[in-house]
């Protein structure tokens, strides 16, 4: 199976069970439904009940879910409620960061390096092996302020003009907690950021920028 066709297969089998576990614990908490951009500690949270981890747990994750994996399924999840995602939409972002982190539920570097530069030396070696065939231009390369565009985060940022994007929403974004740093344009690290690369992820998602 070509590797597109083996991702949207796990979007699909994320979707389809993260869709029936929200919407089963949405229906215990119907009396308590979020309002968009509501302040994360004001709703209660959907992503606290054993059915939710029940089920991803067999389903998508092999039996077995790390404490950092439940960590971020909680900090996407309760992102996608205070925005006012609907539970389809909610799943869907879900099965996305699964996916784009490796089933780590965490915001990671592209070709998951442990460093900048790391990420950067192995983009290279890829794209002089000629195995990159759909990059029309190496991204990753330092630009005149030492910064660098590869993918990071939950779903992966890449390329300036989206970080610069992203960027401009997120500065005096409701959403965000004051004294959390957000200017990934500035500082394109800050994309790895928890609450800040959840943010990008769900409000991207959300408003169609990518």
């Amino acid at each position: 199976m070509a590797i597109h066709d083996q991702a949207v297969a796990i979007l699909k089998q994320a979707l389809a069970s993260l869709h029936q576990a929200i919407a089963m614990i949405e229906a215990e908490h119907a009396s308590g439904e979020a309002q968009p951009n509501q302040a994360i500690e004001e709703i209660p949270s959907v992503f606290d009940s054993s059915i939710f981890y029940g089920i991803v747990r067999g389903d998508i994750f092999g039996g077995t879910l790390s404490q950092s994996q439940v960590d971020g399924l909680k900090r996407i999840g309760n992102t996608c409620l205070h925005a006012g995602l609907s539970t389809e939409q909610s799943a869907y972002v879900l099965a996305t960061v699964y996916h784009e982190s490796a089933h780590s539920m965490q915001p990671v570097r592209e070709t998951l390096a442990a460093s900048d530069d790391e990420a950067i030396r192995r983009l290279e070696v890829a794209w002089t092996r000629g195995k990159l065939t759909w990059v029309k231009s190496p991204y990753w390369r330092k630009d005149d302020k030492g910064r660098s565009w590869f993918g990071r985060g939950d779903v992966q940022l890449t390329h300036e003009e989206n970080y610069e994007t992203q960027q401009s929403k997120l500065e005096g974004h409701p959403m965000r907690t004051p004294d959390i740093a957000y200017q990934v344009h500035d500082d394109p690290a800050l994309a790895l950021e928890p609450q800040t690369s959840a943010l990008i992820a769900v409000l991207g998602m959300r408003d169609g920028d990518f």
